[in-house]
């Protein structure tokens, strides 16, 4: 029985999308029919068989064994069932919270993204960053949105020794929420061009995840002058 339906917020412990069978553990994340093209259209394109699966907890650990041999496909399964489950649950939040209904490519595509990002900083070597002298510090604060707007946070970093610029995005909805991360490794000349490139880059992970509301919030305010034409300013 849902926890939902529990605390008396709704009138049937039903699952919501299928509205066939109570909404366990396991019916929300393996057993419900909605669930199979998220399960099936990602990179592990796994066919959930209902008569093998008992509990949650039995099924991750037969996924687990199947693969103990090998420690790449270990690293790679792992963080996509994690994303994989999260979002799902966030999808099934939206739906019964703000009745968005779900769009499988979408979370297979945020999903996508997210494990992306997480492989390459786990793959990420430590690098030390100069910090600003306190007189310069300003606090950063994050401001809501209204609705239908998403808030794309950029950041970035410049190593001179090696010319490697690095960018990080958040997607954030207009409550705050969690979306979606990227972080992103390219090779620059200039602190001015890695401002410029991560711009780009949280315009770009919006454009993928086909969002029509956006506002892009960075500390970036003299690379503004260099995307309207100001090239000088970019060195």
């Amino acid at each position: 029985m849902t926890a939902f339906y529990r605390r008396k917020y709704g009138s049937s412990p039903l699952c919501h999308l299928c509205n066939s069978q109570e909404e366990s553990i396991e019916h929300l994340f393996l057993l419900c029919p909605s669930m199979e093209t998220i399960w099936f259209g990602g990179v592990l394109n796994c066919k959930v068989n209902r008569n093998e699966i008992t509990t949650w907890t039995n099924w991750l650990l037969a996924i687990i064994k199947a693969n103990k041999n090998s420690k790449a496909d270990m690293e790679r399964i792992l963080p996509f069932v994690a994303f994989l489950c999260w979002h799902i649950w966030k999808a099934r939040c939206c739906l019964l919270f703000q009745q968005q209904q779900i769009n499988p490519s979408q979370v297979l595509a945020v999903i996508s993204t997210n494990v992306s990002a997480f492989l390459e900083a786990s793959r990420a070597p430590i690098i030390s960053v100069v910090q600003s002298r306190p007189g310069n510090h300003v606090q950063a604060r994050w401001t809501k949105l209204r609705h239908p707007f998403v808030k794309i946070n950029v950041d970035a970093s410049w190593v001179a020794a090696t010319n490697d610029g690095f960018a990080g995005v958040v997607v954030r909805d207009f409550f705050g929420s969690f979306t979606a991360t990227q972080r992103y490794r390219f090779n620059a000349h200039s602190v001015a061009a890695t401002k410029v490139m991560s711009i780009l880059r949280g315009c770009g992970l919006g454009l993928s995840l086909g969002l029509n509301y956006v506002v892009v919030e960075f500390d970036l305010l003299d690379s503004i002058s260099c995307l309207r034409g100001k090239i000088t300013n970019g060195k």
